[in-house]
């Protein structure tokens, strides 16, 4: 944006021919890609993965003449969303396997009813920020999917202290469903 000093108003500068192909193809696509992924995966969602692929189709020097340009962005778009959805996925997964790890009510059938997985559930949510940042950094690792060798690859740590960090955390975790099973 320019500013004219007399009138002290700002004002767009004049698109050329190209300048204005280039907005106009991007502003079509966005529309596009979001009416096309819309309905499976929702609004916002879409918006998000969109304008990720937009930025990756500019990062990447991609040519808009390219007849293959669409098709590119459609994928893209498409393995953004797939993996958003892998990654919340693996985290619910991981989180199940978490509450049935902690056998916080000590329960002999490790039957534990709707209610009780819900409460246990936020109440590892609510403690997992309380932890150390190694420790949650470590945690966040294993939720994602990560065996120990990979996360301590990833951290530049030993496996062996990856294991005491997920011990710590489980211990931690255990002690506030007591706390909680006891209030």
């Amino acid at each position: 944006m320019k500013r004219n000093k007399r009138k002290n108003i700002y004002y767009k500068p004049a698109l050329n021919s190209d300048a204005k192909k280039e907005r106009a193809f991007y502003l079509d696509m966005r529309q596009q890609l979001i009416s096309l992924f819309r309905k499976k995966h929702g609004l916002e969602k879409s918006k998000e993965a969109v304008s990720i692929a937009l930025t990756k189709f500019i990062e990447n020097g991609k040519n808009l003449d390219d007849p293959k340009a669409k098709g590119w962005l459609i994928l893209t778009t498409r393995n953004i969303l797939i993996d958003e959805y892998r990654i919340a996925t693996n985290i619910q997964t991981h989180q199940a396997e978490m509450i049935n790890s902690i056998d916080a009510y000590d329960d002999p059938n490790n039957k534990i009813d709707a209610f009780d997985r819900e409460v246990i559930t936020k109440v590892i949510n609510n403690n997992i920020d309380k932890l150390s940042p190694r420790v949650k950094e470590v945690i966040k690792a294993i939720m994602d999917g990560k065996n120990d060798e990979e996360i301590a690859k990833s951290l530049n740590i030993t496996e062996s202290t990856v294991r005491d960090h997920r011990c710590a955390a489980i211990s931690k975790l255990k002690e506030q469903l007591k706390r909680n099973a006891l209030s």
